[in-house]
């Protein structure tokens, strides 16, 4: 993307609301499939002219701007959507009424409300969301980088990549596991993939070695199959990854795709609020209507 261009038109609020988004989950880590950064580019300038300490900015946060949570960015009366989830994600050659991703785009177009998107530059960035996510297991854990950005000219940090895997301070069972995982997420129920060896136990595995991975793991964990790792966490993965992980003596937890990313939402809204400094007010108006697609049943 093209943070530099970006910075450059609209009211100070406008732009410096642009430039905290770079500084905080920067584009150029983003994958390349990705569409991330400003997606709809329509602010109220009016609106936007007239922010200060005392007028607040309402800043909508979700992890995927469906036509249900737009009825909700309106209903709240927000100024800009930062959504986790792109919307669109891919090529679009037409914006009509007959796509639900083409009624999301004319809505927010209609209503001046501009949408930014942050997914895998979040995902790779150091503090960012599998940060977030391992750091169920305790704030002063050291990870490293599960796989590591690539092709990434002048790497400023060799930390930054997809997934973290770690080695936990004190061992846990997996039912303790289990818990930790649960109660960091706030979700009632988890799916578990059990190790198939005869061998191998509740009673006498311990999970000493944590992967993690916000969204789709399977890929991002192909290369430490088979490792010491004794628990992958991710949001989903296919039949035939759980399987081969289970295979090799590993636990599996999975929270559903975006249940595993959305508990991250109001740690960008905090950040967002303390970068844009002491000439800025800002509103966090967390998405009460976002949820994942699939429940228990």
């Amino acid at each position: 993307m093209f943070p530099s261009v970006l910075h450059k038109a609209g009211p100070p609020a406008w732009q410096r609301l642009l430039k905290v988004m770079q500084e905080i989950a920067p584009l150029e880590l983003a994958a390349p499939w990705d569409n991330v950064g400003l997606l709809l580019d329509c602010p109220d300038e009016t609106q936007w002219a007239s922010f200060d300490t005392t007028k607040k900015m309402r800043l909508f946060f979700c992890n995927d701007l469906t036509e249900q949570v737009v009825e909700e960015v309106i209903a709240r009366k927000a100024d800009c959507v930062i959504t986790y989830h792109p919307t669109p994600f891919g090529k679009m050659n037409k914006i009509t009424r007959h796509t639900h991703i083409g009624r999301v785009m004319l809505s927010m177009l209609t209503n001046r409300i501009p949408v930014y998107a942050t997914h895998t530059s979040f995902d790779c960035v150091t503090g960012g969301i599998n940060d977030w996510l391992l750091s169920a297991f305790g704030s002063n854990i050291v990870a490293d980088t599960v796989l590591p950005v690539e092709g990434l000219k002048g790497n400023p940090n060799p930390a930054f990549g997809f997934g973290r895997v770690c080695d936990l301070e004190k061992p846990l069972s997996i039912d303790d596991a289990i818990g930790v995982v649960k109660a960091h997420t706030k979700l009632p129920h988890l799916r578990l993939g059990e190790p198939m060896n005869a061998n191998i136990s509740k009673e006498t595995k311990t999970i000493s070695r944590v992967a993690v991975c916000a969204g789709s793991g399977g890929s991002v964990f192909k290369g430490y199959r088979g490792s010491k790792v004794d628990l992958f966490i991710s949001g989903e993965m296919s039949h035939h990854d759980v399987l081969e992980l289970n295979q090799n003596g590993a636990y599996v937890l999975l929270c559903e795709h975006s249940n595993s990313e959305r508990g991250f939402l109001p740690e960008v809204a905090r950040r967002i609020g303390e970068k844009m400094g002491p000439d800025y007010s800002v509103e966090p108006l967390i998405s009460e209507v976002d949820r994942d697609p699939l429940r228990v049943a």
